[in-house]
């Protein structure tokens, strides 16, 4: 028979079980909610309101290797932050890499990585309606604010990445730690309403840069030697190409480099003719190669461009001579109207013009051009040429004086610009015609040859040799007169 203590023991354990129920009714079954609490309970964002550029954090200084470090973590790190163990590690072994190819090319040390970007800053470009928001938000506000917007994909991404400075200017710019993905967070900032365009904020100008990948236990190295204006872009670019496995460096000819697809990968496809611009590409100091032969005002006009091919031959380098074998080819000869139709073709005459340029590897303002030698004509008679539309020149000596090297990291280039120029005279009026005909080295993809007449490549380049034809021009041209007389 139970007793009083029992009973009283059994109530206490019902009120218990029905106090508990209680609570999971009104508390445990609404997740979401609970949620919506923690939020509320958490910190708010603060950041530090900068009034100015002036204001803003200095840009963190990088060693080459850090560089090249942060440019490889981006391609393959998907999270929003680096991981600190695994660049301290790329850096070590990227410091050793460079340190071998600097030993084995000395020039190299003096070619260093371009911050491409700022670390840790984005440049946030806002619909009208949401930069209305911020102005009200910072307007006369510096230091450290609460930084909530209302837009909550934007206040969450905020605080995720740790959001630390902010600027509003004409656009806003935002300030994380230096060791942020920046391609990760452009394309999550790129999904948040409100936003129009996320940017990186560029270096200024163009230099020489650096660039690697290693591909099994084989580091890939570019290095970039550009000079001639890089505050607006360099006009020149001359790749170096390595391999580095363990301790063993190889260099790759840029022709063979472009054909491999680590390589290929560290440099756009497009780069690789802009780098090949100047067909000055690896070449040993005082070199010589052809140059396009646009380098004089014609008051003649101009009767196309791409009409033929230009035959660049051989260039010989003696210690003071050229010998240098060139011509061209073209269907015809375009004429204005009945101008000259009633002139004979007398001969042709090739101005030759050598110019240099001078720079030093990693100084890209070291740049200066000089003429190497006076203008040289050679003339051949119309007896000499079967046809005046294909023409060729062979050996033709230019005297040079070629300046001496100061140091081992100088380098002095020699282009040599043919010029021809076809005679049409007049006996009984004493009158002669000049046509003038320039040779051009032109990028094969662009509009202007895409229909070129077959010329062939400008060596291993995707350059074509073409030629610029001009119409006869009734002038007096002592010069040219002397080699090639009137009849």
């Amino acid at each position: 028979m139970p007793t009083p203590r029992h009973d009283t023991l059994c109530l206490r354990l019902i009120f218990i079980l029905i106090l508990l129920i209680g609570f999971c009714v009104s508390g445990c079954g609404d997740s979401e909610e609970a949620e919506a609490l923690t939020e509320e309970a958490a910190e708010p964002l603060v950041v530090t309101i900068l009034d100015s550029w002036s204001d803003r954090p200095a840009v963190p200084t990088r060693s080459d290797a850090e560089i090249l470090a942060d440019r490889i973590l981006e391609r393959e790190t998907e999270g929003f932050y680096f991981d600190i163990t695994r660049r301290n590690q790329l850096v070590g072994e990227i410091e050793e890499v460079l340190s071998l190819i600097r030993a084995a090319y000395l020039p190299m040390g003096e070619i260093h990585a371009r911050a491409w970007s700022e670390p840790g800053m984005l440049w946030i470009r806002l619909e009208r309606d949401f930069s209305e928001i911020l102005k009200e938000l910072i307007e006369d506000k510096q230091g450290q604010i609460r930084f909530e917007t209302g837009n909550a994909d934007f206040d969450a991404l905020n605080a995720k990445l740790g959001l630390q400075n902010v600027i509003l200017s004409w656009d806003l710019f935002l300030y994380f730690d230096r060791h942020l993905n920046l391609r990760t967070a452009i394309e999550a900032y790129s999904k948040v309403e409100g936003v129009r365009q996320v940017l990186r904020n560029p270096a200024v100008g163009d230099s020489n840069d650096i660039d690697a990948f290693k591909q099994g236990a084989t580091w890939y190295v570019i290095f970039r030697n550009g000079w001639g204006d890089c505050p607006s872009g360099c006009i020149y670019r001359e790749l170096f190409c390595f391999t580095v496995m363990g301790t063993a460096v190889e260099r790759i000819p840029t022709a063979q480099a472009q054909t491999m697809p680590p390589f290929q990968g560290l440099v756009p496809e497009g780069d690789w003719e802009r780098h090949n611009a100047t067909p000055f590409v690896n070449a040993t100091a005082h070199s010589w190669s052809w140059r396009d032969s646009r380098i004089s005002d014609r008051s003649a006009r101009s009767a196309g461009y791409d009409l033929g091919c230009s035959l660049f031959g051989e260039i010989e380098a003696f210690p003071n001579l050229l010998s240098v074998s060139c011509g061209y080819r073209v269907e015809s000869l375009p004429r204005e109207d009945t101008f000259i139709d009633n002139y004979d073709f007398t001969g042709v005459v090739l101005l030759l013009v050598a110019t240099q340029e001078r720079m030093v590897v990693g100084n890209s303002e070291a740049h200066s051009s000089v003429v190497a030698s006076k203008t040289v004509l050679a003339a051949k008679t119309a007896a000499e040429i079967e046809q005046p539309e294909n023409v060729y020149f062979e050996n033709v000596l230019m005297p040079i004086n070629p300046p001496p090297l100061s140091s081992p990291f100088e380098r002095w280039w020699g282009g040599v610009h043919p010029t021809f120029v076809v005679c049409w005279d007049r006996p009984q009026t004493g009158l002669r015609a000049y046509q003038f005909i320039e040779s051009d080295i032109r990028y094969a993809g662009s509009d202007e040859v895409r229909n070129h007449p077959g010329c062939d490549n400008f060596r291993d380049t995707d350059y074509m040799q073409t030629l610029d034809v001009y119409l006869p021009l009734l002038d007096i041209r002592d010069d040219i007169d002397e080699v090639l007389p009137r009849p």
